[in-house]
């Protein structure tokens, strides 16, 4: 597996899918809570992987902002990435933010019929143009991330 730190548009889109779908409250504190619970949860994982030191040049921590419309599809791979670079520490599975993310990936494909073997990742596009078609998509598919 891998730690990254996730970026703040990701959190964002991830927290912000949890409420549209239904899964938290719709409301800017809940919203901006689990945001926050996204990015410690994600920040433990690199503490553990990197030790101290290394964990806070990897770490970023950027102020809640809408992540902005995106496809369901990116959705559900922006949260399978998460799930891949913020696994990393003891406890993972029982952290809030990691059952929060889970049952977000449970209910794309219960009620769209979208998970990580479905999507065409070729499709999700981020606004700087770049598609998602690096080798850890392909590393967290092989591991089972997302199922």
């Amino acid at each position: 597996m891998s730690a990254w730190s996730t970026n703040g548009r990701q959190n964002a889109i991830v927290a912000d899918a949890l409420a549209v779908e239904g899964i938290i409250p719709a409301t800017r504190a809940s919203v901006v809570s689990v945001y926050e619970e996204l990015a410690a949860c994600n920040e433990r994982s690199l503490h553990y992987r990197y030790g101290d030191d290394l964990a806070v040049q990897r770490s970023q921590r950027y102020p809640y902002r809408p992540g902005g419309e995106v496809p369901r599809s990116a959705v559900v791979t922006l949260a399978v990435s998460w799930v891949y670079q913020s696994c990393e520490h003891p406890g993972f599975d029982e952290e809030p933010a990691a059952r929060l993310v889970q049952e977000l990936q449970a209910h794309m494909e219960q009620r769209y019929g979208l998970s990580f073997e479905t999507i065409d990742r070729a499709e999700v596009v981020w606004s700087d143009g770049e598609l998602p078609d690096t080798p850890q998509w392909y590393e967290a598919a092989e591991a089972g991330v997302g199922r």
